[in-house]
Order: structure tokens, then C-alpha cells, then sequence
């Protein structure tokens, strides 16, 4: 059976937070469960999402460095890469004192019946689920648009971190965001929002590009890391960075040989991205000096 409760190996959140009050808007007809399972390839996967939530994995109160951060995992905006792009990261944040959040952004929906595929056999090609505007053209939520959806959902979440900033002991100018293929486009959406939205920082991991879309004048600091053999990315993230250096806004840039899209492919550089993160925010003070890395908890 798919369904099951979160694997045990993936410590709880301290805290579930639901972004909205009651069923949010555009979901009063979504009637199905989440679910969270392991894949057959041993990945973690959520999917489902119809109640968007944060969840929130706090840093040990010895070493909080009194910055946040909201993960936004990917997952071609049917799943959530839950382990690795959620609480794994959460767990690399946590270690140099960084709050973590982790968004659970509303999905487009998948029969849970389909069977899973199998390593080393062919599956059957299934239906696309979304045209390259966000629309969906299949299934129960056909005409809604999911980059509309999860830009609400992240909305949501950055606005509540914000409000409750002085409570959770958040310095002014320190809540940022980092984003994984899908979930780049939900942190490069706030990055690219009205101030009111925008993060402070925000990471664009394997994601796409501005879609030719002017760069906020005051844009926050922008964070890319890419795989040179990640066809679709690669190109996509060296635009992104491009049109935010010829915006003036502060960028940095990280195109590793090899790992892939997800960064799968080990010994590239590519799986150890996350010291290079936080050495961006040591370097712009959302880190203090002299704190460790975190490559060894990114899996």
C-alpha cells in the first residue's frame, strides 16, 4: 500500500503550522488525503498537499544565530523531495544555527493507485499534468494554475515567519528562503514579489530562470547552484544570474561539474552545495564568523 505515515528515520517538526484558517482558497473542492511514502529508489516523498503548512524545525537555542530560513522542496509540483530537499536541509541549517521551516505547498493531484516504478523496468508514460504556464490540464484541478497556488501558499508562509520574527527572536533583515527545481520557482516568486513578500535572501537550487521578467530594482541577494550536466538547469540558472548581475543585485553563482538535476550524482562538488550556502551567508552576515559546515547533513 502507498500510504503511510512519515518513515520514522525523518525526525517530527517542534511545530505544524497551517498558513491558513480554515481550506485555502481554490481547494474547497479538493477532497483527497496527503500521504507521504518511500519510493522504490528510497526516496521520500510527500504528495497531495490540499492544507499547506509550515513546519518547523527550530536550531538548538545554544547556537541560534537568530536567522531564518524557509525550505521549499521540489518535486515537479506533484511531490515533495521531503527527505533530502526538506527536513535533510532543515537538519543542515539547524547545524550552523539557522531556524528552519519547511513549506508544504498544495501539489497537483496523483492517484495513489497508479503503481510505482520499478528500478530497471520501463513504466508507463503518464499524462502531463501542467502546461508551461502553470496551468493544470489534468485531473480533478484542471484550469487552476499551480505556480499561482504555491506563490499564495509561500505568501503565506513568509508572512507568518514575519509576523512572528520578534517572538521566535529573528534579527530585523534575516529571514531568508532556498528552493530545489520546483521549489526554486516558489523562492524565486517571493524573491521577485512586492517587498511586502520578499525574503531577505533566497537560494535558487537547480531551478529556472526570470522568464524574461524585469528584476526588482531592490531585489534581495540571490543564491544559484547548478550541475553543468543538468540540461534543463544549467542554462536557466547562468540567465537567472546573468539578469540579476545586469539588475546590480548581489549574486552568486555555483555550477558544479557533475550531480545532476537533484544533485543525485555524488563526488562533484555538488552534493556538498550546502557549506557553500551558508559560506554566502557567513560572507553577508546572516551567519556569524567561524561557524561549521553542513555538506555532511544534506543526505
Amino acid at each position: 500500500m502507498l500510504h503511510a505515515q512519515t518513515p520514522a528515520h525523518l525526525p517530527p517538526p517542534a511545530r505544524v503550522i497551517s498558513l491558513y484558517d480554515d481550506v485555502a482558497p481554490g481547494s474547497e473542492s479538493w477532497n483527497w488525503k496527503e500521504y507521504t511514502y518511500v519510493t522504490l529508489y528510497g526516496n521520500t516523498v510527500t504528495r497531495n498537499v490540499v492544507r499547506p503548512t509550515l513546519e518547523f524545525y527550530p536550531a538548538d537555542p545554544a547556537k541560534f544565530c537568530h536567522t531564518a530560513v524557509i525550505i521549499a522542496p521540489g518535486g515537479g509540483f506533484t511531490d515533495l523531495m521531503i527527505k533530502y530537499e526538506g527536513v535533510r536541509t532543515a537538519e543542515a541549517l539547524n547545524a550552523v544555527g539557522v531556524d528552519a521551516f519547511v513549506l508544504k505547498y498544495r501539489l497537483i493531484y496523483t492517484d495513489p493507485s497508479i503503481p510505482l516504478p520499478v528500478p530497471g523496468q520501463p513504466t508507463s508514460p503518464q499524462p502531463r499534468k501542467r502546461n508551461d504556464s502553470g496551468q493544470i490540464i489534468w485531473g480533478p484541478q484542471s484550469g487552476q494554475n499551480i505556480y499561482e497556488l504555491s506563490h499564495a501558499d509561500a505568501r503565506r508562509a513568509i508572512a507568518w515567519v514575519k509576523a512572528n520574527a520578534d517572538k521566535l527572536g529573528i534579527a530585523p533583515h534575516h529571514i531568508g528562503i532556498i528552493g530545489f527545481s520546483a521549489g526554486a520557482y516558489v523562492s524565486l516568486s517571493l524573491a521577485m514579489d512586492e517587498p511586502t513578500y520578499r525574503p531577505d535572501f533566497a537560494g535558487v537550487i537547480y531551478g529556472p530562470d526570470n522568464h524574461g521578467e524585469a528584476i526588482p530594482m531592490d531585489a534581495p541577494p540571490i543564491f544559484v547552484a547548478v550541475a553543468a550536466d543538468d540540461e534543463w538547469s544549467a542554462p536557466l540558472s547562468l540567465n537567472l544570474f546573468k539578469s540579476w548581475r545586469e539588475a546590480k543585485r548581489p549574486a552568486e553563482i555555483h555550477v558544479f561539474q557533475t550531480g545532476g538535476h537533484g544533485f543525485l550524482h555524488e563526488g562533484g562538488g555538488a552534493d556538498l552545495f550546502m557549506d557553500r550556502f551558508a559560506e554566502w551567508m557567513r560572507t553577508n552576515g546572516w551567519l556569524p564568523p567561524g561557524t561549521a559546515g553542513t555538506g555532511s547533513k544534506f543526505r
